[in-house]
């Protein structure tokens, strides 16, 4: 799973950053989830900051990707 963040910097530029790709075992929400708190982890960001998520367009979690808007 290929993780990249959006964000808006201090100048209220968007910004889009790849931080990494996470190998998971299946594309289960539980999976995917802590596949990216991991790799949140080892950049010192939090879940609990998300404003907003995208799924390139799937319907479900059932996904190889999940693009997340911090």
């Amino acid at each position: 799973m290929a993780v990249v963040i959006h964000y808006v910097n201090k100048i209220g530029i968007v910004k889009e950053r790849f931080i990494g790709v996470v190998h998971v075992q299946n594309t289960t929400s539980l999976s995917l989830k802590a596949g990216i708190d991991s790799l949140l982890a080892e950049h010192s960001l939090s879940l609990s900051r998300v404003r907003s998520q995208g799924y390139d367009g799937a319907r479900n979690m059932q996904v190889n990707s999940m693009g997340l808007r911090l």
